[in-house]
């Protein structure tokens, strides 16, 4: 290898490594507003298990979101602006947090009520998912873990919103689960250090994902080297 492709291949890695670096502060900002200002509720209704989900869509969208979804498909979704908020460019954060629990609130009472238009043609049924990983070639770079994960129906290839995703390693010196859970698009991003592993031949990155009756997982081999670590194909 010349100097040339030495350099490419730093840049490279510099590249990746910066990328993983920006996902995970965004993971981060999600989860900070999903914690404060965010709200998961189920509700049954007849042969129906809904899943409302609302949230503060950040700084640079200024808007409340409120999805309604069954089985992964999206039934009803609406959106409220939160413009009137701010003062001084900042949006008061207790009134932030008091109209996104108000909002959440109304949608679960008009769904209750039967007076939200929900886009549906019969009740939900289990659907065969699958798994793909949008950075199969990435995912692992200089000891983070970042994983670009969509959920989908292997029926007509739609992406599935409320999966559960459950992710582990295994061969790993003590066992760690990380846990999300995809949004409307059917995406997750899940970012963690690589545990230190007791079995480092043996190591298996698992993905596993779930909806109602349905699950796959996808599973990927680590084989260590001196200072770095690559991927195999499932």
């Amino acid at each position: 290898m010349n100097t040339q492709d030495i350099i490419k291949g730093t840049r490279l890695a510099g590249q990746i490594t910066a990328e993983c670096r920006r996902a995970n502060l965004a993971r981060e900002s999600f989860s900070r507003y999903f914690m404060s200002f965010g709200f998961n509720s189920q509700l049954r209704i007849g042969d129906w298990l809904y899943h409302v989900q609302t949230e503060d869509r950040g700084p640079s969208h200024l808007l409340i979101d409120t999805v309604v979804f069954s089985q992964g498909r999206v039934l009803h979704r609406c959106s409220t602006s939160y413009q009137d908020l701010l003062g001084n460019g900042i949006a008061d954060q207790d009134a932030l947090r008091a109209r996104v629990e108000q909002q959440h609130g109304d949608v679960l009472e008009a769904l209750r009520s039967g007076l939200v238009p929900l886009q549906k043609s019969a009740p939900a049924t289990a659907t065969a998912l699958g798994i793909r990983l949008g950075n199969a070639a990435s995912w692992l770079v200089a000891g983070q873990v970042c994983l670009e994960i969509q959920v989908f129906s292997r029926a007509d290839g739609q992406t599935l919103a409320g999966a559960e995703v459950e992710v582990t390693v295994d061969g790993a010196a003590a066992k760690s689960v990380f846990e999300a859970r995809t949004d409307v698009d059917g995406r997750a991003l899940v970012h963690f250090p690589l545990p230190p592993l007791a079995e480092p031949e043996a190591a298996v990155l698992v993905i596993r994902a779930r909806l109602g009756n349905s699950q796959d997982q996808l599973r990927y081999h680590l084989k260590p080297k001196p200072h770095n670590a690559t991927i195999s194909s499932p």
